[in-house]
């Protein structure tokens, strides 16, 4: 019975060794696993930060240009109301110049009527 005892317990132990042996396994494993994620936690830390700060950047720059343009739209809008103004106050002085000109021929035709009045009043 002593024997069978031994072999049991030489048993046992084996088993205890492959157990632990398997365990010692698994917990290489995941010790492993947890460098590559230590590692690429690293990793997106050093490439995720400059990548943030490049996003916020160029959203700044984006801002900054919808406010050129907002302001670019503004100053073509005075300049248009401007040319609108111009336009107008070139009719204003064609329609001026019109009127000088009607002005014009009618004392121009006052004074030859008055002139043919005053001849015809010397010779008769």
């Amino acid at each position: 019975m002593e024997s069978v005892i031994s072999i049991a317990i030489l048993a046992i132990a084996i088993a205890f060794i492959v157990l632990v042996r398997s365990a010692l396994q698994v917990l290489q494993k995941a010790g492993r696993a947890a460098d590559r994620i230590a590692t690429l936690t690293e990793t997106l830390n050093r490439e995720i930060i400059p990548v943030s700060k490049n996003a916020a950047s160029t959203l700044e720059s984006a801002d900054k240009l919808i406010e050129d343009a907002n302001l670019t739209v503004q100053l073509v809008n005075k300049v248009a109301g401007g040319a609108d103004r111009l336009i107008e106050t070139a009719r204003m002085a064609t329609a001026a110049t019109h009127a000088v000109k009607s002005t014009t021929a009618g004392v121009i035709s006052v004074y030859e009527g008055v002139k043919q009045g005053i001849k015809t009043l010397r010779g008769s």
